[in-house]
């Protein structure tokens, strides 16, 4: 599911800065992510905020939302061979769109 999300990516036009914070963003899903690397991805972003324009911002939110949807639809496709248990699939599909719902309202105002 995050490799096909992974891929719709790789296929999109992105700044290099945002490609890396989405695609470290997608690696989390699967916790491939150590946490070495959590350290760091946390003082880059802290330290450098200001290199992240509203631009790159946006970018990086429109990204995030084409993986998730790309996710969805692997999910679905899934769901549609009954390769894995329709419980489970419902699970992950509902933990996307929480990761979603996330990044569409960055401040928790749904909350």
């Amino acid at each position: 599911m995050v490799k096909s999300g992974i891929e719709r990516v790789k296929k999109m036009d992105l700044d290099s800065a945002v490609r890396a914070l989405v695609m470290y963003d997608l690696q989390d899903q699967i916790r491939s992510n150590t946490l070495r690397s959590f350290f760091k991805q946390w003082h880059g972003v802290s330290q450098h905020q200001e290199k992240i324009n509203v631009l790159q911002s946006v970018d990086q939110r429109r990204a995030l939302m084409h993986a998730f949807n790309e996710e969805r639809r692997y999910l679905h496709s899934l769901a549609l061979t009954h390769q894995i248990p329709s419980d489970e699939i419902y699970d992950l599909y509902s933990e996307v769109l929480l990761a979603e719902s996330l990044v569409l309202d960055p401040k928790s105002r749904l909350i």
